[in-house]
C-alpha cells in the first residue's frame, strides 16, 4: 500500500468496510489484488466487483478518487487437487451456469441470466468402457455447511456419476453400487439420484436425456444433513438424507470422450 495516496473504500457483503490506499491511476483489478492481500482474506475466494450497478470480474478499469466499490465474495472450494485414474485429464475451465442465488432461495419468477463460474473439466481419455473417476481435495478439509455444485455436461456417451464421495468411495466403482457416493447418476438408459449404493430417485427420462450443454446442480447442506439435486433450475427428486462423514467432490465417467465441468461454492 502506498502512503498518502487516495483511499478507496470497499464494502463486503456482511456490511464491513475496509480502507486501502492505492495510486491515483489504480484500476479495479489493482484494488482486488491489494484487498486480497489483506490478512483477513488469506483463504480461497472469488471476487466480483460491482461498479455503478454493473457486475464485472477483475475488469481493468480506471477508478476515480473516492470511488465506492462493492466487493461480493463467494467462498469457492478449491478443485485444483485431483486424485484417481482421471486426475491428469482435469483442466481449469470457466463455464456458464445459473447463479448461486438461483438455488439458494425461492425463485421470484423473473428471468434468470447465466453467469461465468470457475471450475474443473474432467474428461475420460481411456478407451476401455469401464467406470473411471476422480476425487478433488483429498488432502484438504472436507465439505461443510451449505455447498452448491454446479455441473455442465460437455459430452456423454453412456453412464456417469457426479456428486460427492466419502472416504469409502471408489473411483473405479459404478457409483450406483458405491456405498460412499451421493449425487446425480445416469445409468446409460435412465437419469437418477443415487446415495449409498441405492437409487433414491429414477426419472422417466431415457438415454437421450442429459446430453451436451445440460446444466445440473446439487445443493448439499451438511449442517442439516440433506442433499437436493436439480435438473436445470427444477428440483430433481426429493431431498436425500446425508450420513455423517467426510465428503469431497467426485466425478465418474464411463466412455472415452465423455466430459463434464463442475464448480463448487459455499453459499
Amino acid at each position: 500500500m502506498e502512503d498518502g495516496s487516495p483511499e478507496k473504500q470497499h464494502s463486503a457483503p456482511e456490511e464491513s468496510e475496509t480502507d486501502i490506499s492505492l495510486s491515483r491511476n489504480a484500476s479495479v483489478y489493482d484494488a482486488c489484488v491489494t484487498w486480497a492481500k489483506w490478512d483477513a482474506c488469506n483463504c480461497p475466494h472469488i471476487f466480483h466487483v460491482v461498479i455503478s450497478g454493473f457486475a464485472q470480474r477483475r475488469q481493468q478499469q480506471e477508478v476515480c478518487e473516492q470511488t465506492d466499490l462493492l466487493v461480493v465474495i463467494s467462498r469457492a472450494y478449491s478443485l485444483e487437487e485431483a486424485t484417481g485414474p482421471l486426475q491428469f485429464t482435469c483442466t481449469s475451465t470457466p463455464f456458464e451456469h445459473y447463479p448461486l442465488s438461483a438455488y439458494a432461495s425461492e425463485p421470484n419468477g423473473g428471468e434468470i441470466e447465466v453467469e461465468v463460474c470457475e471450475g474443473q473439466t474432467v474428461t475420460n481419455t481411456r478407451s476401455e468402457h469401464q467406470p473411471r473417476g476422480v476425487m478433488f481435495g483429498t488432502s484438504r478439509p472436507p465439505l461443510s455447511g451449505r455447498v452448491l455444485m454446479r455441473i455442465l455436461l460437455n459430452h456423454r456417451h453412456y453412464a456417469l456419476g457426479i456428486g460427492v464421495g466419502s472416504v469409502h468411495a471408489d473411483p473405479f466403482q459404478d457409483p450406483e453400487h458405491d456405498d460412499g457416493f451421493l449425487g446425480l447418476y445416469h445409468g446409460g438408459l435412465s437419469t437418477n439420484v443415487c446415495a449409498y449404493a441405492e437409487r433414491t430417485y429414477e426419472s422417466s427420462g431415457g438415454s437421450r436425456d442429459w446430453q451436451a450443454e445440460t446444466k445440473l446442480a446439487i445443493l448439499f447442506n451438511f449442517d442439516d444433513g440433506s442433499m437436493q439435486c436439480f435438473e436445470g433450475l427444477k428440483p430433481f427428486g426429493k431431498p436425500v438424507a446425508i450420513k455423517s462423514d467426510d465428503y469431497r467432490p467426485m466425478v465418474v465417467l464411463w466412455s472415452e470422450g465423455d466430459s463434464a465441468s463442475i464448480a463448487v461454492d459455499y453459499i
